[in-house]
């Protein structure tokens, strides 16, 4: 049952946000009376922050998976920012600040530790393309990571920059891949470059 709450209750705030959507709305989706959606979460605040640890999981579950495949670091980079932006892309902007205005606790908590492990993850990307050379030597590993992932944020249209950021997020992951990349890692980027159009599209 707790899994179908969370599903549903996930399906809801994202579409209505966080505060707009109601327990009796997720009740009567689900089909269960209220008094049985209390059962399993006293309150709407627990069933929240419920929600947005699961999605965070689920996140980092995905990217785990996208490791193991092996990928050569330029492409692992990419794989990775483009989901990132995709899973962006499907959480409006409005339940977003949401969330952080009604429940700052839960938001706090789970952003700040789903943005450490994602500059842990580019992290590790980047000293493993250095090992493999197909990064440059003399980076700043957990710079390049945290400027990654503001460039993600404004990608995924979460700060006020210019639009071109949020139409071609595309140009925005290769752009930032090159920067880091050493001749071995310009050929790989250009094959990737070559297939976009037969990887996974941009939503």
């Amino acid at each position: 049952m707790k899994d179908k709450i969370i599903i549903t209750a996930t399906k809801l705030f994202i579409k209505f946000g966080y505060k707009s959507a109601t327990m009796d709305e997720i009740a009567n989706e689900i089909g269960i009376s209220k008094k049985t959606l209390y059962k399993s979460y006293e309150s709407k605040e627990k069933l929240v922050n419920h929600v947005v640890t699961s999605v965070k999981n689920d996140l980092f579950q995905k990217i785990q998976e996208m490791i193991a495949l092996n990928y050569d670091p330029i492409r692992e980079n990419f794989e990775i920012q483009k989901f990132i932006i995709n899973i962006y892309k499907d959480i409006p902007v409005a339940a977003r600040l949401e969330l952080m205005k009604y429940y700052p606790e839960t938001y706090c908590k789970e952003i700040s530790a789903q943005h450490s492990k994602l500059i842990d993850y580019f992290i590790q990307n980047t000293q493993k393309g250095v090992e493999l050379g197909f990064y440059r030597k003399n980076l700043d590993a957990e710079y390049c990571a945290r400027l990654t992932l503001m460039l993600l944020t404004a990608s995924a249209g979460n700060l006020k920059l210019d639009q071109r950021f949020c139409q071609h997020p595309e140009k925005v992951i290769l752009y930032n891949i090159r920067a880091l990349s050493t001749n071995k890692g310009d050929k790989a980027l250009l094959v990737l470059e070559s297939n976009i159009g037969m990887l996974h599209p941009f939503i």
